[in-house]
């Protein structure tokens, strides 16, 4: 609703005209028979086409955010809050001045400045802005908040009372300040509104512009709601897994008689127990809704909106006229709404809303909670020709309906469950009050409604914890045992719950083991059996592919070591993979939430390699499927437990690391130049602190040591410290790990496997990280390869992407010491690229700057690294980026693991960045589309996708939203999209209040662009005209299609398919949602897919969907077939065997791609179902190559084709990419995280399509460069004739 009424713009000379021509015809009939003079209506005509001036606060509102840190330090110094502002512009401003005397407006930095100042003429207050060390375009708005809480401008004539606040403005439209923004500081002596006293106005009428500037809380950002758990609510969801379990049981068939009516008795008990569960889950589903975290949204619903010419006119007349009940408006300066709006909070996945309402005719002020679909259901109650509508329904018949939008503007409610002034809330179920229920006044009290009220947090983290420690303190221990079923895993293999308490023989046997160790006589006879035993095995064996050391060739201490710590590593990665599953089998949020931390607080305390498995497995949805476990195990990259001063001077000297200085100093202990200052962070492997050079020490002596760091230094410095006994911990689990899932691999679960396939890549790269000698090493020779690029860059080789002189690339000076486990380094200036975003969250200016400049560099470089040097920093996350903003510089830190490609993986590398880069050409032109129009001819290039409401037939991805691709025109910079309602060119504006101005548009609910090619010309309005425009596509690539291209790119690469279904649960299935929650609006298209029959130690089940997908129990009839119900039609039966007709076809080499053991097994499937499962392979095939680009929109269709595979296929990468594979989900990671964060933060959805379009700095175009390179100098050695047949 508030989005409808935020559209409604003020009308314009253009728009006055139009609304004349259209309203004069009904005026003349009412003037005929009123017999009113001509001059009333001309007068008439002019007042309600200036009526309903609502302002566009969804393009005008611009997000502000936390402050940086040093904004925050500086209001920490002046003992004030930090706050957050929303403001509203209720006219259209066609520049950057402050129009008010109330108002001082701030000229940005940079060429932009001198415009600003010679424009204004001393007509205008303006201050110009000094930028600080960490921004050269500004003010942004961190600057803004900063420049207001430290009074700047304030000591003037006529600014008393210091600064109330600010408006941020866009820039001059300068393109040289790109990315800048401009403040209003607000000064004391501005008018404040006497109806309510957080709003300032400020009038002027020479220009009839207004704007209103609302003060919100201070730090709070974030609310918790929270009410108490209901005491049977964990037993409920153990519960629902015994019930799967005993369902399991009865299914499978494998009970007697006798079992089976026991089974069918302990099947009704729980079934008893959950019905009664339920009942209070249903009643307490809406409280269950509105528990969580909600993010502040910097938006105003309007409330009260000043009226033109129509003052004069009398309210009824305007009432009869457009049919709307204006609920008591008489002639008054106002429009007024009967309800004011304001401090809305959300949470992050939009379930749900707080926000204040004040109802204006009782004077009652309180807090609201409300749902997505409660205004849905407030307007299809309170207006009848809305009944029975959805809420698409609805959205589409609003649009542009400005009388219906003003019709529910006046009769506005506070919507939603009420906050009572004691915390109560209370709300009907099927007619009857039935719940009650209290607010924990911990977190939120309704009657505290001051700047800083009680409970609110200024940063998501903060309340993070807060919420855990409440949550953990209700719910206790996470029932581990209770979510997940006892057993080892299927067909006698070792699985994860292998060294659990059902399998206590083999922990009783490493037990033993163990005392014959703590047994001193005993020592020498059980170890030398157990040397005698393998050396024994291994000459019967003669296994001399094996390389992993068997027992006999290991030290009596080695041995010592591994038996000790066999059963707590193998008990700890039994424990995680267990709670992993415990977590997937609730969908209780509290419960995953307490059961993810114990898991994470369970990594820490085994320690040893246990963390940095915990690294690795958080990059791999595809084990880890759980957010909530994945996003805690991401915590052990730099949330590890940090030694303190104490213990690190104590290692220091125990060290004693000395460094070369060279001359008549030569080496000097550490201890004796560089004094401890503070920590800073620890990771799995040692910890980071800061030293300063001494200043009691030696003039000479301190210059030799400053001169060893970078000009321009303070003399603060890193010192960087690896554990010994942390060595020694991970040498005797690797050890371990290695011997036994080389020993016991054929008895391995495929599961489990996986993780040695991660781990066993990365050896050299981990170990490497505890010789700091070679990371100093490593940092130098990066430190070359990023002065090449910089050069590159000065040149203008990357000029499109990167312009001239735009950056510079570097790494920190490394200085190694005498000690492989000490390392200094110099501070890498600027800040983390993490805390950057995090402080350009929402801020499109900025955020476009990181994607145009930052990110582009970031992909660019790493083609240099990888694709010519074969040499890359391994851990590229956001936290070993550094951006300094007055120096334009880019540094990457953390140079310990880095990735040295094999001759044979590099000519492979090379052979497919070379290959793709070609073939990107020419699919650029044949899947191109032609415009031929005045004014938008041209060649218009696939670039990234449009985002919209999804239809009813189409599948909808993430919030009802859908997605088809866009173009864009390379010479005039035109973009062609659908939004959903109209095919629209655009022109790309990223230095203006716009992002995109319209040029052209078709209105067509046709969003395919083949389809729209088949029409012919069509009649678009051009400007202000209507204009034949022809949209064409090309028929017929004369190249390798993309899919097949992509696959046999990953062919090449030597990526492996299993078929990890058994060959009789593969079954044919109708293709599903992409989600749940279109489940409702599924239709059955007549296609099959193959699919597997999912098996768990708790049921047979398909998996219906894609995101968090539907499990369908999977029911066999007495004749032996096997079926479904779909949740549709009030249940439909599908038969899993049934024969595919028409299955797509793949190549004929797809085959080839699998192991010989799956191929085996495809012959003993139906020639359907084996044509299906090839034409499945060679999507995943395309998959797997496309995810070596950092196209994220050709990934996502390519998954989306290959979504058959998931339990079906298995694409196994060797091993020589993995190092390089984590790399490129890590800058995957990167871009969407942003995107999710500027989705959850109400960003304008164009500005999402752009944040998503390629650029020249993808792989597959910007690699191809270094590739054709290195292919040059190693022609011989890289020469590979089978890389020619990707473009035939």
């Amino acid at each position: 609703l508030a989005q409808e009424i935020l559209k409604i713009r003020p009308q314009g000379r253009a728009s006055l005209v139009k609304s004349i021509k259209v309203l004069a015809p009904r005026l003349f009939v009412f003037a005929k028979h009123m017999a009113w003079c001509w001059c009333t209506i001309f007068s008439t005509c002019a007042a309600l086409a200036n009526s309903f001036r609502f302002a566009d606060e969804s393009s005008s509102n611009h997000l502000v955010t936390d402050a940086t840190a040093s904004v925050q330090a500086t209001a920490e110094r002046l003992q004030q809050p930090t706050c957050q502002y929303s403001q509203v512009v209720s006219a259209q401003v066609d520049h950057g001045y402050p129009r008010d005397s109330s108002m001082v407006g701030v000229c940005p930095a940079g060429a932009a400045r001198e415009k600003c100042l010679k424009r204004s003429q001393g007509r205008w207050q303006l201050e110009s802005f000094e930028p600080s060390s960490n921004d050269t375009l500004g003010p942004g708005i961190a600057d803004c908040q900063q420049l207001c809480d430290r009074n700047a401008f304030m000591n003037k004539p006529g600014r008393g009372g210091g600064c109330l606040g600010y408006v941020v403005r866009k820039d001059f439209g300068n393109r040289a300040a790109l990315g800048g923004v401009q403040c209003w500081l607000i000064h004391g002596q501005a008018t404040m509104a006497q109806a309510y006293p957080d709003e300032v106005k400020m009038d002027n009428l020479k220009h009839k512009s207004r704007i209103t500037y609302f003060k919100e809380y201070c730090n709070c950002r974030v609310r918790f709601i929270h009410f108490p758990r209901h005491k049977d609510a964990t037993d409920l969801q153990i519960s629902y897994h015994r019930l799967r379990r005993l369902e399991t049981l009865k299914n499978t068939h494998l009970a007697d008689n006798t079992s089976l009516s026991v089974l069918k008795k302990s099947i009704q008990e729980v079934q008893d127990e959950i019905a009664l569960g339920e009942q209070v889950k249903l009643r307490r589903a809406r409280l269950d809704t509105f528990e969580g975290l909600y993010d502040w949204v910097p938006i105003r619903i309007p409330h009260r909106k000043r009226k033109g010419n129509e003052l004069v006119m009398p309210t009824t007349f305007v009432q009869w006229y457009l049919g709307l009940n204006f609920n008591g408006q008489k002639a008054m300066k106002y429009w007024e709404a009967p309800v004011r709006i304001r401090h809305v909070f959300k949470k992050q996945d939009f379930s749900a809303f707080l926000y204040l309402c004040l109802d204006k005719r009782t004077g009652e002020e309180a807090w609201y909670l409300a749902t997505q679909n409660d205004p849905l259901a407030w307007i299809t109650g309170r207006f009848s020709q809305f009944s029975n509508t959805t809420l698409k329904q609805l959205t589409s018949e609003l649009s542009g309906q400005k009388a219906m939008v003003m019709q529910i503007f006046f009769q506005l409610e506070c919507i939603g469950t009420k906050i009572s002034q004691n915390n109560e809330v209370s709300y009907d179920v099927e007619g009857e009050t039935a719940v009650k229920d209290v607010v924990d006044p911990d977190f939120f009290l309704a009657q505290n409604r001051s700047l800083t009220p009680q409970g609110c947090f200024s940063n998501l983290k903060d309340a993070e914890e807060k919420q855990e420690m409440k949550v953990v303190d209700e719910v206790g221990k996470c029932p581990v045992e209770q979510l997940t079923s006892e057993g080892s895993a299927r067909n006698g293999t070792i699985g994860m719950t292998t060294f659990l308490k059902s399998d206590a023989n083999i922990m009783d046997k490493i037990g033993a083991l163990q005392n014959i160790l703590e047994k001193k006589r005993l020592l020498s006879i059980g170890l030398g059996a157990a040397k005698l035993y393998t050396r024994v095995r291994g000459f019967m064996k003669s296994d001399k592919a094996n390389a992993s050391k068997q027992l006999h060739e290991f030290e009596a201490k080695e041995l010592q070591a591994m038996i000790s710590r066999t059963r707590v590593l193998l008990e700890g990665l039994s424990h995680m993979f267990v709670a992993m599953k415990a977590v997937s089998n609730t969908d209780d949020s509290q419960l995953k939430l307490v059961c993810s931390k114990e898991l994470l607080e369970h990594v820490f305390e085994i320690g040893g390699l246990l963390p940095k498995i915990s690294q690795n497995l958080a990059m791999r949805p595809d084990l880890v499927p759980d957010d909530f476990v994945r996003n805690k195990l991401k915590e052990t990259q730099n949330n590890n437990p940090v030694r303190s001063r104490s213990e690190t001077m104590e290692y220091l000297m125990q060290q004693t690391p000395r460094i070369e200085l060279g001359g008549a100093h030569g080496q000097v202990n550490l201890t004796d130049v560089l004094e401890y200052f503070k920590p800073l962070s620890a990771g799995s492997v040692g910890q980071v602190d800061l030293f300063k050079v001494r200043t009691d020490i030696p003039a000479d002596l301190r210059a030799a040591v400053m001169a060893l760091l970078p000009p321009g230094s303070s003399g603060t410095l890193i010192v960087k410290s690896v554990f010994e006994d942390t060595k020694e911990e991970y040498m005797a689990d690797w050890n371990l790990l290695e011997l036994f899932f080389t020993s016991m691999d054929s008895k391995l679960d495929p599961k489990i496997k996986v993780i040695w396939k991660i781990l066993e890549p990365m050896k050299t790269s981990i170990f490497d990280e505890f010789d700091l000698r070679k990371e100093a090493e490593f940092t130098m020779r990066g430190k070359a390869i990023l002065q090449e690029f910089t050069a590159n860059i000065d040149k203008g080789l990357y000029k499109e992407t990167l312009p001239v002189g735009s950056l510079k690339l570097t790494t920190p000076v490394a200085i190694a010491t005498s000690s492989p486990y000490v390392l200094i380094q110099s501070l890498a200036s600027g800040v983390p690229l993490k805390n950057h975003l995090e402080a350009s969250s929402g801020q499109m200016e900025r955020l476009i700057e990181w994607k145009d400049r930052i990110y582009s560099a970031i992909l660019m470089v790493y083609g240099l690294m990888v694709v010519k040097h074969g040499f890359f920093q391994s851990d590229p996350h956001n936290g070993n980026w550094f951006w300094d903003a007055a120096s334009r510089t880019i540094t990457l830190i953390d140079w310990g693991g880095v990735g040295q490609l094999e001759q044979d993986t590099h000519c492979r590398l090379a052979n497919l960045y070379n290959s793709m880069g070609a073939l990107q050409n020419d699919w650029d032109v044949c899947e191109a589309v032609t415009v031929q129009g005045p004014g938008v001819s041209g060649l218009y290039k696939r670039n990234g996708i449009s985002i919209f409401d999804a239809g009813p037939n189409e599948p909808a991805l993430i919030m009802g939203k859908t997605y088809e691709l866009s173009y864009k025109n390379e010479e005039t910079g035109l973009q062609l999209w659908y939004d959903g309602k109209s095919w629209v060119i655009s022109k790309e504006n990223l230095g203006d209040s716009e992002l995109l101005s319209k040029v052209a548009e078709f209105q067509t609910p046709i969003s395919k662009i083949t389809e729209m090619g088949e029409k012919g010309p069509q009649q678009w309005t051009v400007g202000d005209h209507k204009q034949s425009v022809l949209v064409s596509t090309i028929k017929q690539c004369g190249t390798t299609s993309r899919q097949e291209a992509y696959a046999m790119a990953g062919k090449f690469m030597g990526i492996e398919l299993t078929l990890t279904c058994p060959p009789e649960r593969i079954v044919t299935f109708p293709e599903g949602p992409i989600t749940q929650s279109a489940a409702a609006d599924w239709q059955d298209n007549g296609r099959l897919s193959v699919r597997c029959i999912q098996t768990t130690e708790d049921a047979d089940f398909i998996k219906w969907g894609l995101h968090n997908p539907l499990h369908l129990m999977v029911y066999t009839d007495n004749d032996g077939t096997r079926y479904v119900i779909l949740p549709v039609d009030g249940g439909r039966r599908h038969n899993l065997d049934d024969t595919p007709m028409g299955a797509a076809r793949a190549a004929i080499w797809t085959e080839e791609a699998f192991s010989s053991e799956s191929r085996r097994q495809l012959q003993k499937l139906s020639a359907g179902k084996k044509a299906m499962v090839l034409a499945t392979a060679e999507a995943t095939l395309a998959t797997s190559a496309s995810l070596y680009d950092s196209d994220m929109v050709t990934a996502a269709v390519q998954g989306l084709a290959s979504r058959d595979m998931i339990g079906l296929l298995s694409a196994e990468v060797p091993d020589e990419y993995v190092l390089l594979g984590r790399c490129i989900l890590v800058f995957h990671g990167m871009l969407g995280d942003v995107v999710k964060d500027s989705f959850m933060r109400l960003v304008p959805q164009h500005y999402l399509q752009w944040m998503l379009q390629s650029n020249g700095a993808r792989f597959f175009k910007s690699w191809s460069a270094p590739a054709r390179e290195y292919l040059a100098e190693n022609s011989n050695q890289c020469r590979d004739a089978k890389w020619g047949a990707l473009s035939r």
